[in-house]
């Protein structure tokens, strides 16, 4: 048989009145992401939801992946992840900038494709009045020249 021996494990039992708090916030922080959707911010809309999410993330990761009672190297890592991720989507997003007035033309070329589509398939407007055969015009023209 084997003869090797298993180290012993230290357990971290989150208490349930911890993990039932954690819950709470959660479901909390989910009704206020949803009631947001209902009032207008502005531009602020968008760092007031990543800000909550931010909030969520950060209590599952410490709660309920344990990391608060994990080594500090593996908050480093996470931390580091965070850090790293942020830097790219911040240079994405500053080199998108120069892009949107490109964005913009474009589109007001495709509204004004549209726009001109439209009034090329609207049928032609009745004239008001027949015009005049060209043989009666004639004579009031020459009148009207020789005055």
């Amino acid at each position: 048989m084997s003869d090797h021996t298993h180290d012993a494990h230290e357990h971290h039992v989150t208490s349930i009145a911890t993990l039932m708090a954690t819950f709470v916030a959660l479901v909390a922080l989910t009704i206020a992401t949803s009631a947001l959707s209902f009032v207008d911010l502005g531009r602020a809309d968008i760092w007031v939801t990543l800000g909550i999410a931010t909030v969520k993330a950060a209590l599952v990761a410490t709660i309920f992946m344990h990391l608060i009672h994990d080594k500090a190297f593996n908050g480093i890592i996470l931390l580091s992840t965070i850090l790293f991720g942020s830097l790219f989507v911040g240079f994405t997003l500053m080199d998108s900038r120069q892009y949107s007035p490109g964005v913009e033309a474009y589109s007001a070329t495709v509204e004004q494709k549209a726009y001109a589509d439209k009034l090329l398939n609207e049928p032609a407007a009745e004239p008001a009045a027949e015009a005049a055969p060209a043989e009666e015009a004639a004579p009031a023209e020459e009148a009207a020249s020789a005055e």
